[in-house]
């Protein structure tokens, strides 16, 4: 057997050599996934229909597949179907990136497990229904124009006899035909490309924004209107399968076509297909900076892209993250806030933390929830998963496809985000750099929350929002491209109202969302011969400790004591500490908040007059159940003290000579070595003589 696969570029070539090989997408072995699969099946997606699931939580979309051969299991019907997350019933749509998207007509291997949604009442009669068994990773699509096949990571080169040899020797047996199929048109192909020259401008664009290429052949080889393909951000542009839709097609003649670039194109050749001959590819790569994501929707005909954007979803002036009680007194909490901060500070989203909440289910409820999976929720190889749900509304107007001038049929808001990540990665949660085998969270939830800023996936491998990262790899903030591409979403969202729903807010305070403690109270209370300190906190966010601080002046301070925080809490907490030896005169006192990842603020500071006015020596506790007798000093001035311990008989156990510093001084005498009984400790000091009697029970 001689299995040949392609490896897709750098960034996934790296994913595949050992603890520096783990991907966005942590990618499942051939092997793996024949492990992990009940049923595999080759087959055809001849229909598909979505729909609501019982509850209405999310949308799914059924992919009727005919099958042709049954290399797993005894799945030997001519039709089952595969649920996949996502898409459009009416003026509702649903995106979850990253997920399986088929399209009618794709050929090729389905890995099948068994079906875990509620879809009692949209179930077609006769029909088994199955969920891929790794998500995205759950199909080898077939390439008819070069006989290839692929899947995100890998391009095989041969169906036959290579592709189908590799799962019939880890399954020890031979496929079963269920259905007559073609298989020469698929396979063993020359590649069904020509060169030809054909110019096109601009040589850099944008995707999912409406934007138009233009292509020029003044010779008149571009043929008769076919379709316009490009590469695929998807899976780093290995392949040139992103088909433009017919309506983005705006004009097609021999000599020119103008087409808008599709939402998941990205950096790479792409190719024009006239119809009835072979494609011809561009003799030089087209560059996309940035894609957003579209609804596609035929809800007002014909099948079309839109752009979507945010809007006041909260009445507050946009979106509330609320988090999962476990998650968000959890290690991924301060990672995802540093995320949502940082997005804030690049484009201003007006995006707000929310109280926790029991919410654990990704679901069309008006929370938008961040939480960990439960389970093998995430399929296989997913480290997070964003879900924007979309609503939508007609409008009776029309846009030009060349010049974009006009208003579209259809207008999309997303009305709410869901995000889950996978708790069985193995996460490095920082703020320090990420080493060894672990992911990075704060990059995989910034990347999440860049789908739910409503950008798509690019081709280059340092981005932000490339469909991939490495293991020991941090990309935790946008690069100048992903910047612009999410302002330009931010700008429409706060300037042009769709759907008669209100604008998003624009006066969003992004040093707000970490404050890291809602303080309601700090005091600092004389007591005898002590200072008791105690704070009260409301709230508090990703907060790691407090340093409460003394000073004497009220201007240099130095640290008294550190006391932990709570991390993330929305109950009152109070902290207190007792000051037992404070300084002489006034006591200035504070705290230093920190959190996480080292910021810092200070309370208002608090003073108290511990004047000295006489000479006082406490001796506590007395009597004794323990082994150490306290002894605390009070003394106007500076006094060179000496301590003796005596016992019954008169003999001197232990003594001790101490300078003791203006004010209050503490000493600590251990008595454990000693029997129970009457002791006496004597202090002798300026001429002076003064004796305790103790009792050690």
């Amino acid at each position: 057997m001689r299995i040949k696969i392609l490896l897709i570029l750098f960034s996934s070539l790296f994913c595949r050599v050992g603890l520096s090989a783990q991907c966005m997408l942590d990618e499942i072995s051939l092997n793996a996934r024949i492990d992990q699969s009940i049923h595999i099946v080759e087959g055809k997606i001849i229909a598909q229909r979505a729909f609501w699931e019982d509850n209405k939580s999310n949308i799914f979309t059924a992919n009727k597949i005919e099958i042709y051969k049954s290399f797993k299991g005894a799945l030997l019907m001519d039709y089952v179907e595969l649920l996949t997350r996502g898409g459009f019933v009416g003026t509702a749509g649903q995106t979850d990136n990253p997920s399986l998207q088929l399209k009618e007509g794709e050929t090729g291997i389905f890995f099948l497990i068994e079906n875990q949604e509620n879809i009692t009442l949209s179930r077609v009669p006769d029909l088994e229904v199955y969920q891929p068994a790794t998500g995205p990773q759950g199909f080898i699509k077939y390439n008819k124009k070069n006989g290839t096949a692929n899947d995100p990571f890998s391009i095989y080169e041969q169906i036959v006899p290579d592709l189908y040899e590799v799962i019939e020797k880890a399954l020890k047996k031979k496929y079963v035909e269920v259905n007559n199929f073609n298989l020469n048109q698929w396979v063993n192909r020359p590649n069904q490309t020509k060169k030809m020259s054909f110019t096109f401008t601009p040589a850099t664009v944008t995707a999912g924004t409406d934007a138009v290429l233009t292509i020029s052949d003044p010779g008149g080889g571009l043929g008769s209107m076919g379709v316009v393909r490009f590469s695929n951000a998807d899976n780093g542009g290995a392949t040139i399968d992103v088909e433009a839709l017919v309506a983005e097609h705006c004009t097609w003649s021999t000599t020119e076509i103008k087409v808008q670039v599709p939402s998941k194109a990205s950096t790479g050749n792409f190719e024009v297909v006239p119809s009835g001959e072979s494609a011809i590819v561009s003799t030089t790569a087209l560059t996309v900076t940035y894609a957003q994501l579209n609804a596609i929707s035929s809800f007002v005909p014909p099948l079309n892209s839109y752009q979507t954007q945010h809007y006041n979803n909260d009445g507050s002036g946009g979106y509330t993250w609320q988090r999962f009680t476990d998650f968000a007194n959890g290690p991924g909490a301060p990672p995802f806030l540093r995320a949502v901060e940082t997005w804030c500070n690049t484009t201003n989203i007006y995006w707000t933390i929310g109280s926790n909440t029991t919410v654990d289910v990704v679901a069309k409820d008006g929370t938008n929830i961040v939480r960990f999976d439960n389970g093998s929720e995430l399929p296989g190889g997913v480290l997070g998963r964003n879900t924007s749900y979309w609503s939508g509304c007609t409008t009776g107007s029309t846009k030009d496809c060349e010049t974009g001038v006009g208003t579209p049929a259809l207008q999309w808001y997303v009305s709410e985000l869901d995000i889950a990540f996978d708790d069985g990665a193995s996460w490095n949660y920082g703020p320090g750099a990420t080493t060894g085998s672990d992911f990075d969270f704060e990059s995989v939830a910034f990347h999440e929350l860049g789908h739910g800023h409503q950008l798509g996936h690019v081709n280059d491998s340092g981005a932000a929002m490339h469909f991939s990262i490495s293991n020991a790899s941090d990309k935790r903030s946008p690069n100048a491209n992903e910047t612009a591409g999410a302002a330009d979403v931010y700008n429409r969202s706060t300037t042009s109202a769709v759907c008669a729903v209100g604008l998003m807010a624009t006066n969003i305070n992004c040093s707000a969302l970490l404050l890291p403690v809602e303080l309601v109270n700090f005091t600092a209370q004389k007591q005898s011969r002590s200072v008791s300190i105690n704070w009260t906190t409301a709230s508090e966010i990703n907060n790691d400790y407090f340093l409460l601080q003394r000073s004497v002046n009220g201007a240099l301070f130095q640290d008294l004591t550190r006391i932990t925080g709570a991390g993330f809490s929305n109950e009152i907490l109070e902290y207190s500490f007792i000051d037992d030896q404070p300084l002489a005169g006034v006591n200035y006192y504070r705290l230093k908040q920190v959190d996480y990842d080292g910021k810092f603020e200070y309370s208002d500071v608090r003073a108290v007059n511990f004047e000295v006015a006489g000479e006082e020596i406490v001796v506590y506790p007395n009597p004794l159940e323990g082994t150490d007798f306290n002894i605390v000093f009070s003394f106007p001035t500076d006094t060179d003290m000496k301590i003796e311990l005596i016992d019954s008989r008169g003999s001197i156990l232990f003594h001790e000579e101490e300078l003791l510093w203006k004010g209050i001084s503490k000493v600590w005498v251990s008595t454990e070595e000693y029997l129970p009984g009457v002791y006496w400790l004597r202090f002798t000091f300026r001429g002076k003589v003064r004796i305790e009697r103790i009792v050690k029970i």
